[in-house]
């Protein structure tokens, strides 16, 4: 289960293209039913693994940081 969960984060991010964290957790909750925690985490260990990339980014300069994902860039 958990490399399928991988699976459509990789999957909608190299459709879309870079989102922000929330969009994506909540695109693959939607398709698969797994909580968004769960999504969470395991974006974080593509992450870990480096097959994402994240930065933080402020929305209209305000309130905190928000997580935007992309694919990573192979060279």
């Amino acid at each position: 289960m958990t490399e399928t969960i991988k699976q459509h984060v990789l999957d909608y991010l190299s459709k879309e293209g870079a989102s922000w964290g929330g969009v994506v957790c909540r695109a693959v909750h939607d398709i698969t039913g797994t909580k968004e925690s769960v999504v969470e985490r395991r974006c974080r260990e593509l992450v870990n693994e480096g097959r994402l990339e994240k930065c933080y980014a402020r929305v209209n300069g305000r309130g905190p940081n928000c997580i935007r994902l992309r694919l990573t860039v192979k060279s």
